[in-house]
């Protein structure tokens, strides 16, 4: 179960991959359009509010990006390091 949980939050981060790059969106001008109440930070609520999927996607997207897993929140570093594509 929790790799199918996995999964589907890397098909949400290349969705959104794809999408910005298609668009000519930059990876900070996607997070300011989640970020809508201009915190600085995302929490699941933004993702929710964009994407439809189950709580425990969320939970495991959230966890993907909080990189220090203090908070449920995801800065814009945090969000640019998880989205930005990694080679080896």
């Amino acid at each position: 179960m929790l790799l199918s949980h996995v999964i589907t939050s890397e098909a949400i981060v290349e969705d959104i991959r794809v999408k910005a790059q298609k668009t000519g969106f930059s990876l900070r001008s996607v997070f300011d359009q989640l970020d809508c109440l201009s915190r600085g930070y995302l929490t699941s609520n933004e993702f929710k509010r964009c994407f439809n999927n189950n709580e425990q996607d969320w939970n495991c997207l959230i966890k993907r990006f909080n990189k220090d897993k203090l908070n449920d929140r995801i800065t814009l570093p945090e969000f640019l390091s998880e989205m930005t594509p990694k080679f080896n």
